[in-house]
C-alpha cells in the first residue's frame, strides 16, 4: 500500500520524536496508565460573556477493538498531519498559480525577440534587471508552525526556507491569516518580507562564494 503523500523522512522522524517523547504514555508520564484523569485536557468556553474553564478526555478504539484515552502523541501528530497535509494542498496550488503565470508571462510580457541571439547590450541589461531570486510560495511549515517563504534562486533553481516570522510579528492574526492563506499582502508587509529574503539570500551566496575563493 503506497504512503499518503504528506510523508516524507523529516516528518516521519519528528513523529518519531513525538512518539518517544508521548508514546503510550498519559499527561503525566506513566507508562500505560489506567487513570482516566492523568489523560484530561484543559478546555475553555464562553458563557454569557463569561469565560468557564473544564477538562475534557477523548478517547478512541484500536483496530483490535480495545478502546483507550488518546494521550498527547495522538493530538499533536493528528494536529501535524493535518496542518502537513493542508501545507502540502497549498502549495500545489500555488505552484500550480506560479507555472501558469509563467507561462502566461513569458509569451505576453517577452521584452526581446523569440527567435535570434542577444546582443552584447541586450543581454547586459537582461540580466541586470533579472531577479537573483523567486517567491514559490509563503505559507506555514508543517513542523516548526513558523511562517516561511519558499524561494529559488533564479541562477542555479536552488530552492530555500527562509524563515519570516520575524517580519510578520507585528502584524495582526488577520493579517496574518490573509497573507499565508490567500497570499493577500500588503505593501509594508512585502517591504519587510523583501528584506528578510533579500539578507537570507545574501548570507547564502557569501557562504557558498567563500567555499570556492
Amino acid at each position: 500500500m503506497s504512503s499518503p503523500k504528506w510523508v516524507n523522512p523529516t516528518r516521519q522522524a519528528y513523529l518519531v520524536e513525538l512518539w518517544e517523547k508521548y508514546g503510550n504514555k498519559c499527561r503525566y508520564g506513566h507508562l500505560n496508565c489506567s487513570d482516566a484523569s492523568h489523560y484530561a485536557f484543559s478546555k475553555s468556553r464562553l458563557d454569557n460573556g463569561k469565560r468557564i474553564d473544564y477538562k475534557v478526555v477523548y478517547q478512541t478504539s484500536d483496530n483490535d477493538g480495545i478502546e483507550r484515552y488518546l494521550n498527547d502523541y495522538d493530538i499533536c501528530s493528528e494536529k501535524c498531519v493535518k496542518n502537513w497535509i493542508e501545507s502540502d494542498r497549498d502549495q500545489t496550488y500555488a505552484d500550480y498559480r506560479i507555472e501558469y503565470e509563467s507561462r502566461h508571462n513569458n509569451l505576453s510580457d517577452r521584452k526581446y525577440p523569440l527567435h535570434g541571439k542577444f546582443n552584447g547590450i541586450a543581454r547586459d541589461i537582461y540580466y541586470d534587471n533579472s531577479p537573483v531570486y523567486r517567491i514559490d510560495v509563503i505559507g506555514i511549515d508543517g513542523i516548526s508552525h513558523k511562517p516561511v517563504a519558499k524561494i529559488r534562486l533564479v541562477a542555479d533553481s536552488t530552492i530555500l526556507f527562509v524563515d519570516i516570522s520575524k517580519a510578520m510579528q507585528s502584524e495582526t492574526k488577520n493579517q496574518k491569516r490573509k497573507a499565508l492563506k490567500h497570499s493577500k499582502i500588503n505593501p509594508l508587509l512585502q517591504s519587510k518580507i523583501d528584506d528578510c529574503l533579500n539578507k537570507a539570500v545574501t548570507h547564502y551566496l557569501s557562504n557558498i562564494h567563500g567555499r570556492y575563493d
